[in-house]
């Protein structure tokens, strides 16, 4: 499918989707209208979004976007009515929770992004029926402790535990430690076995997750897969990770973000983690972490943390090592990583490659790389690179080093349409189109992703550059939009477009296994701000 066989197929999609939320609103209106019971602000959404969708605007497709939304904003508003027959009511759940948009039952939007959670802080009667004939429904859980009524929060987690197959559940819970908590009587016991568990605490509490998960909290002893702590504001706050898994078991990974001293100490259980992301700036000396969580396979580490030397050199078996602001550099020299398969740096330090095995079965490096020296040394020392991301300006790869790379990501790239072009010819057509400059013997890449930031400031450039490439239109592509987040800030829009001249590859798939992560996971989203 070419690129505007796409786009065309995209509009209509909308266009659908759009005709479907026109319907539904139509049927509550006429509801409403036979029980005497009409709605004018109803009326004026119908009245209002039937012009839109009779219009040929300019930007359809824009104009289809914002269109959408209108339709659940409207919905959303509604679909706490407990008068709707139950059938109308669940394709209006149905329709409302698309594209990962979730609802409250009070017709409060929550968020815009795949991964925002359901809240549960006031089931109707109505809702609960529905949401036991669409399941996924309740796997995401999201519990503030400053609205949840208790009576729900003692006997929720029985009720889901008929429902939702073991290590389904996603939970959050926030307003931890604050004026109205509900840890004391929250049984996750009756869960038994839950996908991830968060624990977000209240701004402006002096009180510690340590206070809180004391040996007498066995309400919240349960499995979990993924424990994450974040700490909400500005407050410092002391992290015992021995005292974090006190009730919780088959923990694999843990995430922590905040600020403040994280202490270790020997315990079994943090011998099973695979996986420890710590964000924010936190206090720890990552060697000892390393020495203690012996099967770690994945450590990413976002901010600054206390890097000191040991006496001796630890040999680790990650897999996968991250960091955003790698600080102090000295603990690299006492660092051996054999295994090591995925690298993820914010930037390039000096002398990377040494700490990791000369036989190392590296796939995956964002080093930050920006000069041709960098990545002409990686390909001399790790010839079997799958995927790499380069930064800035074009570098010389139309020459066929990385014989085995599968995927090539250009980030923030300052290049022409020429430049695009000549990259194109030489790298990704296969060997049987008509322009192509592959080399015999070299494999054609599968995949380009250009990454781009654009701000209200400073647009890119890069639309006008892809649209004078002609290459470009008879690629399949896939386009996604990344909010850029630093603390507390929304800086601009990243756009990833994903290009593909051979049978397109599954980009989901391409993340998993080079990057160790799902679309969508914006901290992680590669490009460093």
């Amino acid at each position: 499918m070419s690129y505007l066989d796409e786009r065309r197929y995209a509009i209509q999609e909308l266009i659908l989707q759009n005709q479907f939320a026109l319907d539904c609103l139509k049927a509550q209106f006429e509801h409403w209208e036979a029980a005497n019971a009409a709605d004018p602000l109803l009326a004026g959404d119908l009245t209002s979004l039937e012009q839109l969708l009779s219009r040929h605007e300019t930007d359809l497709e824009e104009g289809l976007k914002n269109m959408q939304e209108r339709f659940k904003r409207s919905l959303a508003r509604r679909c706490h009515s407990d008068r709707l027959p139950v059938e109308l009511l669940r394709k209006i759940i149905i329709e409302a929770c698309d594209d990962g948009f979730k609802y409250s039952d009070n017709g409060e939007m929550i968020g815009g992004t795949v991964c925002s959670p359901f809240r549960l802080s006031h089931v109707s009667r109505r809702w609960r029926i529905i949401a036991r004939s669409i399941v996924s429904l309740w796997t995401n859980v999201f519990l503030s402790s400053a609205t949840c009524k208790k009576p729900m929060a003692l006997h929720l987690f029985e009720t889901l535990a008929e429902y939702i197959p073991e290590y389904s559940l996603d939970v959050t819970i926030e307003q931890v430690g604050g004026t109205h908590d509900i840890l004391p009587i929250l049984n996750l016991k009756d869960a038994k076995a839950i996908k991830s568990l968060t624990f977000i605490m209240a701004p402006h509490s002096s009180r510690t997750l340590s206070s809180l998960l004391v040996p007498e909290a066995t309400n919240l002893a349960c499995n979990c897969k993924t424990l994450r702590f974040r700490s909400a504001g500005h407050e410092s706050r002391d992290i015992d990770l021995d005292a974090m898994f006190l009730h919780f078991s088959g923990v694999e990974n843990i995430v922590i973000c905040g600020t403040g001293k994280l202490s270790l100490a020997p315990s079994h259980k943090i011998e099973y983690l695979t996986e420890i992301t710590l964000e924010g700036d936190l206090n720890v000396s990552i060697l000892d972490l390393l020495r203690l969580a012996s099967n770690l396979l994945n450590l990413r580490c976002a901010s600054s943390t206390v890097w000191e030397p040991p006496h001796e050199l630890i040999r680790c078996q990650l897999r996968r090592l991250s960091a955003n602001i790698i600080g102090e550099r000295n603990w690299l020299d006492h660092l051996y990583l054999p295994n090591l398969e995925i690298l993820d740096w914010s930037h390039t330090p000096r002398d990377w490659h040494q700490f990791i095995g000369p036989n190392c079965p590296l796939i995956s490096a964002d080093a930050h790389i920006s000069d041709a020296s960098t990545l002409l040394e990686l390909d001399r020392l790790f010839p079997e690179v799958e995927h790499v991301v380069i930064y800035g300006t074009l570098l010389p790869l139309s020459t066929p080093i990385y014989s085995r790379l599968k995927w090539l990501e250009i980030s923030s790239p300052e290049i022409s349409a020429a430049q695009l072009t000549e990259l194109i010819r030489r790298r990704f057509l296969p060997i049987d189109h008509e322009q192509s400059l592959l080399q015999p013997g070299t494999q054609a890449i599968e995949l380009l992703t250009l990454c781009w930031l654009h701000t209200i400031f400073q647009p890119s450039q890069m639309p006008e550059t892809l649209e004078a490439c002609d290459l470009i239109h008879s690629a399949t592509t896939r386009e996604e939009y990344t909010w850029i987040i630093r603390p507390f800030i929304v800086t601009g829009k990243a756009t990833r477009l994903s290009l593909s001249w051979t049978p397109i590859p599954s980009v989901d798939l391409f993340h998993r296994k080079y990057k160790n992560r799902e679309i969508g996971d914006r901290h992680w989203c590669g490009i460093h701000t």
